[in-house]
């Protein structure tokens, strides 16, 4: 059996009433550093702004009553705006070439067939005077067939040369 004795000077009851002394002393304090905490963060607060009155008089700050107003229709912003996909087309061509003309802006509104921009390129020019060669060389091949039918219908060339005409 272990024995345990205490001193005659300090008796348990004054113990324990020093112990509740300091805890309260100790809570006491530390809410007291809270408060003041508190009220620095309450000094800080940024949403609020305090002006002088010549700070106000230099600004042109008016004071008034609430009314209904209409505000300008025009709000000028920096940045872009973006098109729903299903409002969204893409333009491509079929052959390549630089850029010599656009006729639109982006954003504008365009009607089928409408021209929005011209194309330079070698080819095209090339594929376009191979063109106007078949349109003059069709309108000749035509004469030539008229005049070679009509020949053939009065029996004054032979058929194997309509023939051919016809052919071509």
């Amino acid at each position: 059996m272990i024995n345990i004795s205490l001193k005659p000077n300090y008796k348990i009851g004054s113990i324990f009433k020093i112990f509740l002394l300091s805890s309260f002393l100790l809570i006491l304090n530390s809410c007291g550093e809270k408060k003041t905490e508190e009220e620095h963060e309450e000094e800080k607060s940024e949403t609020e702004v305090a002006l002088t009155t010549a700070q106000f008089e230099t600004v042109g700050i008016e004071m008034g009553s609430i009314e209904m107003k209409n505000l300008n229709t025009i709000i000028k912003a920096n940045g872009y705006t973006t098109v729903p996909p299903q409002n969204r087309a893409d333009v491509s061509t079929l052959i390549g070439g630089v850029v010599k003309d656009i006729f639109v802006l982006e954003g504008t509104y365009v009607a089928k067939g409408k021209t929005l921009a011209t194309l330079q390129n070698l080819q095209v020019a090339e594929m376009q005077e191979d063109y106007n060669a078949a349109v003059a060389n069709i309108e000749y091949l035509q004469l030539e067939y008229n005049r070679q039918k009509t020949l053939s219908e009065e029996d004054l060339n032979p058929r194997k040369v309509f023939q051919e005409v016809k052919a071509k």
